[in-house]
Order: structure tokens, then sequence, then C-alpha cells
């Protein structure tokens, strides 16, 4: 399998084990509040890391100084996204969320032909339109009318 395939493929996977994320951070948030569904989101991912390095023996990678900068910006872009997402999920419903961060692939093909150095077939230019179009007609099929909840999670997929 070539890299771009392995690279379609861990895409289509994520967007899969996303598509549950919406349905259950509903839930949780109705109980327990945006910002807290967040941590312990972020608590439980942390525990789940925390032992793939354990288990791999690489806890002693966390010494590196060098990489901490580095871990601090993508920390920061992380949380951001996430927290632009449990907020929107407040004003919203899970189906909008899910065709919303369902975009992130589309722009990740803007990013990657835009300002990257990567060029696009033909083929994945017409599926990332043909994405943007279908994520629009699900959005607002009569009229566009955005809300609060909505434009947040676009954002942060953006």
């Amino acid at each position: 399998m070539t890299k771009e395939r392995e690279g379609e493929v861990m895409m289509v996977l994520l967007s899969v084990i996303e598509s549950w994320f919406p349905i259950l951070s509903i839930i949780t948030i109705g109980y327990v509040g945006a910002l807290f569904s967040y941590s312990a989101v972020l608590l439980i991912a942390l525990l789940f890391f925390f032992l793939m390095m354990l288990r791999n023996g690489r806890l002693s990678e966390l010494r590196n100084r060098a990489a901490y900068k580095d871990l601090l910006l993508t920390s920061v872009s992380i949380t951001l996204l996430y927290v632009l997402v449990f907020m929107g999920m407040r004003y919203t419903t899970a189906g909008n969320m899910a065709v919303i961060i369902f975009t992130q692939l589309f722009f990740s093909y803007l990013y990657f032909n835009l300002f990257g150095h990567e060029k696009l077939t033909l083929i994945h230019t017409f599926g990332a339109l043909l994405m943007a179009v279908g994520a629009l007609g699900i959005l607002w099929p009569d009229e566009v009318h955005f809300n609060q909840g909505d434009l947040l999670i676009l954002l942060a997929a953006m």
C-alpha cells in the first residue's frame, strides 16, 4: 500500500471513529456541561497515551526538552479546536456537528493544494468539491441559516 493510499484509509477510519463523537458528546454535555465534558475526554486521552508510552517503553522521551515548544503549540491548537467544538455543540444538533466536522477533510485538501506543495489529482478535487456541496445540501436544504453552534464548529473545522 502506498503512503498516499495509507493516508486516505487513515482519514476514512478517523471519520468513522469520529462519527460517534457528536452523539456521545451531546449526551455528556447534557449532564455535565461542555468544558467539563471536554476535560473528561482529555483525561481519558492522556491516560490512554500514557499507557501506550509505558507499554512501548518510551516514557523517557518526555524528558526531551527540545520537543516542548512543538508539543505546546500542538496542544494549544488541539485544545482550541475542541473548545470550539464543545462550545458549539451547546447550540446545534449532533447531526449538524457531524456534517460540519466532516468538512475537515475538505479543508485539508484545500490547505494542501492552495498552501502546500501537494498537487491534487482531478478525482481528488472533484471529491473535495462534492464533499463540500453535499455538506451544504445537508445543513441547509431550503435556506441558509447559520446558528451560533454551527459557526463555532465550522471555525474549528477550518
